[in-house]
């Protein structure tokens, strides 16, 4: 199975395959994302790096972008 993360501002969705469960901070990793840079957000709710999401769910990853 697969988890289906939704990439912001992006838009697209892009799965990742999964057995049972993986924590957030390996699922921004396999996405190529810093942890320190992006946000998960479950139902509208942010998850932590060692929260972990199951195969069949579908996240949010908001990349954060700074500038000045």
């Amino acid at each position: 199975m697969a988890v289906k993360a939704r990439l912001i501002p992006e838009g697209r969705v892009v799965e990742v395959k999964v057995e049972g469960k993986i924590k957030v901070r390996s699922l921004l990793e396999e996405l190529g994302l810093n942890p320190e840079a992006a946000v998960v957000l479950k139902s509208g709710k942010p998850l932590t790096e060692d929260e972990e999401v199951s195969d069949g769910e579908q996240v949010d990853v908001v990349r954060v972008l700074s500038g000045g």
